[in-house]
């Protein structure tokens, strides 16, 4: 069930009166979402990770909260000298697997195909099939125009934004903006059920890893070196995070690694 409206909306993260904002092992939350409130349940703030009311926690309830909704997943293309983007902002460099083969991969939307190798097709549809909501921020939004209002996965998008950019909301268009990245994330959670919840910006990633909310990273690692540009992990506050061994993908200019973030 969608607690967020499908037209483009500017949502406040406000504490209920008389309740400080604090994390979902401190108290109950009540945010505010289009004028409607909700009972948060995707909140630990990075202030609060060392709250001794999370370390009272038990596995069971932890295990049962992360199975009420699907995975937190972050998927980007990295240089091998950990770029996500070069000097100039572009990830052109990065994107070149996505149309070097010869298997034919169709996305959401009919203006975008695909064509790349056979392992890579295996890759991309599993983010076509399981993602259901998609987590990005203003700058990549700008630089896309906000992919025209449709997304080539096809599901809604969350913009994290302190404000509406000239020319939305548009009609027919599934994208919610947010000031807040936790309330973002909370209500795309909502939105997704038990699917993935994408995210698509490294100051995102950094952001949801630092708090612990993050529980999938995928990094396309592409065998070209930036020298610089854009850092995937170059302002990590809470280190070291643990992953696990990496599931293997090996297309053809492009390695996809895909890790479970330890707890």
């Amino acid at each position: 069930m969608c607690i967020v409206p499908p037209a483009v909306v500017i949502a406040s993260a406000k504490p209920y009166p008389g309740r400080p904002l604090l994390c979902r092992k401190c108290t109950c939350d009540i945010l505010s979402y289009d004028g409607r409130p909700v009972k948060t349940t995707a909140f630990i703030h990075p202030q609060c990770l060392a709250c001794p009311a999370r370390q009272d926690d038990s596995a069971g309830e932890t295990a049962r909260r992360r199975c009420a909704v699907g995975k937190v997943v972050a998927a980007l293309s990295m240089s091998l000298d950990g770029f996500v983007a070069d000097e100039y902002d572009s990830v052109a460099p990065l994107f070149g697997w996505y149309q070097n083969g010869d298997v034919e991969v169709p996305s959401a939307d009919p203006r975008w195909t695909f064509h790349m190798t056979e392992a890579s097709a295996r890759f991309l549809r599993r983010a076509l099939t399981e993602c259901g909501a998609l987590i990005c921020g203003r700058r990549l939004f700008d630089r896309t125009d906000g992919w025209g209002g449709r997304h080539p996965l096809g599901c809604p998008v969350f913009v994290v934004s302190h404000s509406i950019p000239a020319g939305w909301p548009r009609g027919g268009s599934a994208t919610t903006f947010y000031p807040d990245p936790m309330a973002a994330l909370d209500a795309a959670r909502a939105e997704a059920g038990d699917r993935i919840v994408g995210v698509s910006t490294p100051t995102l990633t950094r952001l949801y890893l630092d708090a612990g909310l993050l529980d999938e990273l995928t990094v396309s690692l592409v065998p070209v070196l930036l020298g610089e540009g854009v850092g995937f992990f170059d302002t990590l506050t809470v280190a070291p995070i643990h992953l696990s061994d990496p599931q293997i993908i090996a297309g053809s200019g492009v390695t996809h690694l895909t890790y479970q973030v330890m707890r």
